[in-house]
């Protein structure tokens, strides 16, 4: 059965600010200096901070579709060849490799050889050249492989130290410390036995696409991609604002580590409800949050707050729709492994009047100037 997917296009932030969109390679020029990138593709689908030195180029991967399904194991936004796991010990299964390789490179050939050529190597002494070459070759191959993995585990850890260096520097925000954990974090840094805190889950989602029906409509494209035409400039989500105990952490889509006294804490989360993009804002308007949190010593309070967006296709121009947020709280031990960062997508809920299950979108007639949709199809 054909499915038309949800929106999905990428968008490259670095500091938050858009720099590239869609699929295939970007060049980023950028001074000295560590850098938070992340992605947007039809929500917030991860980050990595990066240090760029003078001369030096980092390269990273991106697959936002790893994000929802299974950022526990694969994440979405990484450096190049990075390994979760470092494991020097691994590089000795590449020795059956390496043979394997050699016999599709020389044996299988050789033999095909010596049917057609008999008496090619049939002395001691050419069977014994032939076996030490085919030993030298299988060596090679094997060292090749662990020279390449030796340099990822490398490389690894030096990325994940760069990520842990930042995890144990506070933000200053003139009130609570503030500290933005990687995606790799798999327990708090530097956590008290007797402390506790928030940890913060910040993240948006589409959920639904409104698509003006007056509209060309490419359905090659909005079955295979989500969306009815393409275009050059892409919207995004602006960072929201929180507030614990009347101080603005400026926090940004992510996750993010708060240590606080014991009691009763509230906290309050605004975002523009229009996302920003190629058209102007016509909405000036906030979707507002806010909740009391309960922290108690020895305790992490897991807060996830995920923003469900709704896409417009109008006059060949994307924008986005926030209209409201969807929360979750637990609380677990300080000393305990974190749980994952992203949940898997909301479950789809029709809007409009849609019965067919496979589409993930509605046709409009008209749209008035604040946002309401009207008469739909």
């Amino acid at each position: 059965m054909r499915r038309f997917p949800l929106p999905g296009v990428p968008v490259l932030m670095v500091d938050s600010r858009p720099v590239a969109q869609g699929v295939g390679t970007a060049w980023v020029r950028l001074p000295p200096g560590d850098y938070r990138c992340s992605v947007q593709a039809g929500g917030f689908a991860g980050w990595w901070t990066v240090t760029v030195a003078e001369g030096e180029t980092v390269a990273l991967d991106s697959h936002p579709d790893r994000a929802w399904p299974s950022a526990d194991v694969e994440l979405p936004l990484e450096p190049d060849r990075f390994a979760r796991r470092i494991r020097y010990w691994t590089a000795v299964f590449y020795g059956p490799l390496a043979v394997a390789i050699a016999l599709l490179i020389v044996a299988l050939p050789g033999c095909l050889i010596g049917a057609l050529v008999p008496g090619l190597v049939d002395t001691d002494r050419e069977r014994l050249i032939a076996g030490g070459a085919f030993g030298l070759l299988v060596l090679a191959l094997w060292a090749a492989m662990t020279v390449h993995h030796v340099g990822t585990m490398r490389r690894s850890k030096r990325h994940r130290r760069q990520q842990e260096r930042i995890a144990v520097e506070p933000r200053d925000t003139g009130g609570p410390s503030v500290y933005e954990l990687p995606m790799t974090a798999s327990k708090i840094a530097d956590a008290t036995p007797h402390g506790g805190g928030v940890l913060l889950d910040l993240t948006w989602e589409v959920v639904w696409q409104r698509i003006d029906r007056n509209e060309s409509i490419d359905w090659y494209l909005l079955e295979h991609y989500g969306e009815p035409e393409v275009t050059g400039h892409r919207p995004w989500m602006p960072d929201p604002t929180v507030v614990i105990g009347g101080s603005d952490l400026h926090l940004s889509w992510g996750r993010w580590w708060i240590p606080l006294p014991q009691g009763a804490h509230e906290v309050e989360l605004a975002a523009p409800r229009q996302g920003e993009g190629e058209r102007a804002c016509d909405d000036d308007r906030f979707v507002t949050w806010d909740d009391t949190v309960e922290v108690k010593p020895g305790w992490v309070t897991h807060l996830r707050l995920n923003g469900t967006v709704i896409q417009h296709y109008e006059n060949d121009i994307y924008s986005l729709r926030l209209t409201g947020f969807e929360s979750e709280a637990r609380a677990y031990g300080i000393d305990g492994n974190l749980i994952g960062f992203r949940k898997r997508r909301l479950p789809r809920r029709p809007l409009d009047g849609q019965t067919d299950e496979r589409f993930h979108h509605s046709l409009f007639h008209e749209r008035v100037r604040r946002g309401e949709l009207v008469s739909p199809s």
